[in-house]
């Protein structure tokens, strides 16, 4: 998929707002602190 695709279908899709890709990123971002703590803890 190239950049173009991607502006398309955000264009076709105004559901994927800015609370959207903010519900995505907070996922994200749990995910890897629980994984950080999870290689600390094994590292340790």
């Amino acid at each position: 998929m190239t950049h173009r695709d991607h502006e398309e279908l955000f264009n076709q899709n105004p559901a994927l707002d800015i609370s959207n890709i903010r519900q995505n990123f907070m996922k994200s971002l749990d995910a890897f602190i629980t994984g950080y703590m999870i290689i600390n803890q094994i590292v340790i």
